[in-house]
């Protein structure tokens, strides 16, 4: 099921970020992530600042010891892309694959992709239906070591972090379909660290750094 989200996310061209360390092969966690988005867009009439912060249901898969997937989830009406004059309906769906390319001297490094689409629907017809676009390529060096016995992992790098917003559908008497704004910067880095604890119990923090920090933080159960 994995597998196929990803392959039809990528097949639909949509440009989110579930990162981390590369997971044990047949290694499965299920969480939840809350997400900051702080960025500088570009409309075609002016250069914007777009903020929200959101919450998903995540998960991660290894699928060999060199490749881990992930996924992520949600649907809601309380959304919180969400101005509270509107009734809106939310849905998310993400996915990505993480690859080793290197393990030596105690660290590894991989490159990983992750796309997401949230669409947002106007349940009252008086906002802009819109689709909100993000994906991240990046570069990732990972180091693992033990605090009080607890597998603690540090991982981080650089990468290209998208974000595009695309109007749908018109709301009411005025016309915003094909309203585009797209990141004005893609160049970023990342940086987290990854605390397991009794084998099982994930915590993680990591902050994107693109026009501004955006800080995102999870908990994860390991199966």
């Amino acid at each position: 099921m994995l597998v196929a989200t990803m392959l039809v996310q990528i097949a639909s061209e949509v440009n989110a970020e579930v990162l981390g360390p590369l997971l044990r092969r047949s290694t499965m966690e299920i969480g939840v992530q809350v997400t900051n988005v702080d960025r500088v867009l570009e409309p075609k009439t002016a250069t914007m600042d777009f903020s929200a912060t959101d919450v998903t249901l995540i998960g991660r898969y290894g699928l060999t010891r060199n490749a881990t997937l992930s996924c992520e989830l949600y649907t809601g009406t309380d959304g919180v892309y969400r101005d509270s004059a509107y009734d809106r309906r939310y849905y998310t769906l993400g996915a990505g694959i993480q690859l080793l390319v290197w393990d030596g001297w105690g660290m590894r490094v991989s490159v990983g992709s992750h796309i997401k689409e949230t669409f947002i629907f106007s349940k009252d017809g008086l906002a802009c239906q819109e689709a909100h676009q993000s994906g991240s390529e990046v570069v990732l060096v990972e180091k693992s070591f033990e605090i009080f016995e607890q597998e603690t992992t540090i991982w981080g790098g650089p990468g290209l972090f998208w974000y595009t917003i695309t109007s749908l559908e018109s709301a009411n008497s005025f016309d915003c379909r094909g309203r585009e704004r797209g990141s004005l910067n893609i160049w970023g880095y990342t940086l987290g660290v990854n605390l397991l604890l009794w084998d099982r119990l994930g915590i993680y923090s990591f902050v994107n750094y693109i026009d501004n920090l955006e800080p995102r933080a999870g908990l994860m159960y390991r199966f």
